[in-house]
């Protein structure tokens, strides 16, 4: 890591390693250094990707925050670049979410919900003035400490802009994820590809705009499209599943999506009944976060602060602290 924190506890030679995962855009590891303790390595896969992984490391580090997976550094092991992060224990919100037998209270996801919008306010909120758009917020990409506390991770689709809204760093391309994608982002590619003419609109789950490094803007308005990602990942918090079918083709989802609809509303909450209010709460802030209009979606400070607002004010100052 060429003179960062970890270059004295990295001992390439007694590194132990475990496969942990293939992602879209690289390999992930569990790793054992000198001192027994567990770091996250991400690799890329293609030596072409190398720049990419570099671009995600500058990002999350320009991040830094307590709801944010700290990143130690880089460092090389058998020739191939690896972004050193901290290891969390309870895996991802996705998983936790998914599984039945794990009771989570609403309280609890209230919580959740609160972290990572703490995550994004700072993201959104540079000390600098400039920001960060992460481009990829859902459920997988939301680690879980010990206590079940939110860190937001994966900044492989991210960008860094300026206090001007000019691009300065991250993703080459607006990359994003289609069943979390707001509309803005998915009529914009389909603008692009009926311009070229060509038939299919989305092959796969991931896609990108060729979007030229956009124009100062007073409005900031890139950063409403992580509230409405934020949005279905309440939806996520709320039902306890995934949003729309995975099933469904991914021409199908964006459609959808630029016409207005949104996941269905279901008739389980998946609460306790004395629990109802805090989720209509939460349903309610999940409706205004995925407005069609960007110019309309709260942003991260407001939703921070009637989330504090709610839980001080239903004896749950516990978990604002």
């Amino acid at each position: 890591m060429g003179g960062n924190q970890l270059s004295k506890e990295f001992d390439t030679a007694s590194v132990q390693i475990t496969h942990l995962k293939s992602g879209a855009f690289g390999e992930v590891k569990l790793a054992k250094i000198s001192d027994k303790k567990l770091v996250v390595l991400k690799s890329a896969r293609r030596l072409s990707e190398e720049e990419w992984l570099n671009h995600e490391a500058r990002v999350q580090t320009a991040g830094k925050h307590e709801n944010v997976v700290n990143v130690f550094g880089c460092e090389t092991i058998s020739g191939n670049t690896n972004i050193v992060m901290e290891y969390l224990p309870n895996g991802n919100l996705q998983n936790r979410l998914l599984n039945n037998k794990q009771k989570i209270s609403f309280r609890r996801r209230l919580k959740m919900c609160y972290d990572i919008s703490l995550g994004l306010r700072h993201l959104h909120n540079l000390p600098s003035g400039g920001y960060i758009i992460h481009n990829d917020i859902k459920p997988d990409n939301i680690l879980l400490t010990s206590d079940l506390r939110c860190k937001i991770s994966d900044f492989g689709c991210s960008r860094v802009y300026d206090a001007d809204g000019r691009f300065v760093d991250g993703c080459p391309v607006d990359l994003f994820c289609i069943p979390y994608a707001a509309p803005e982002k998915l009529i914009e590619k389909l603008l692009e590809v009926f311009c070229e003419g060509s038939e299919n609109v989305y092959d796969q789950y991931y896609t990108y705009s060729q979007e030229e490094s956009p124009e100062p803007t007073r409005q900031r308005p890139q950063t409403s499209s992580d509230i409405y990602s934020l949005s279905i990942l309440i939806y996520c918090l709320i039902y306890r599943v995934l949003p729309w079918q995975y099933k469904d083709d991914p021409n199908s989802i964006a459609s959808k999506v630029v016409l207005g609809e949104r996941p269905a509303d279901k008739n389980n909450l998946a609460c306790d009944r004395e629990d109802l209010p805090h989720a209509r709460f939460l349903w309610n802030v999940m409706v205004r976060s995925w407005d069609q209009n960007p110019d309309l979606r709260p942003n991260a400070i407001y939703i921070c602060d009637v989330l504090y607002l709610w839980l001080t004010s239903h004896g749950l100052e516990d978990f604002v602290n």
